[in-house]
């Protein structure tokens, strides 16, 4: 397979060649097999020219909102929370029940 867009990998601290990135864009991205967890082969299919702009030494930007899971992580414990006192109070009210009077 050939890919039209190759991106040279630098070291951001001596500039050395490090590595190359080929970059490959299908139309159809079903015609790709699965041959390991990252990898892919895309058999006789040829790929498009992809335009791509290829930053180093930038971060990838989180796929997560940090205050949404915050905020849900707080309303679970919460939540834990009073399932625990509803629980424990349950447990008081049945034990006071069952307990033997006056003895």
């Amino acid at each position: 397979m050939t890919c039209k867009s190759v991106e040279t990998v630098r070291s951001w601290f001596n500039n050395e060649v490090v590595g190359q990135l080929r970059i490959a864009q299908f139309e159809d991205n079903s015609v790709l097999e699965a041959v390991g967890e990252y990898t892919f082969s895309a058999g006789e299919a040829q790929p498009e020219l992809a335009e791509v702009n290829v930053h180093q030494g930038q971060r990838e930007r989180s796929n997560v909102n940090a205050t949404q899971e915050l905020v849900q992580m707080i309303v679970g414990r919460r939540q834990h929370e009073a399932a625990s006192n509803a629980l424990r109070s349950l447990a008081e009210a049945l034990e006071m029940h069952t307990s033997p009077q006056g003895a």
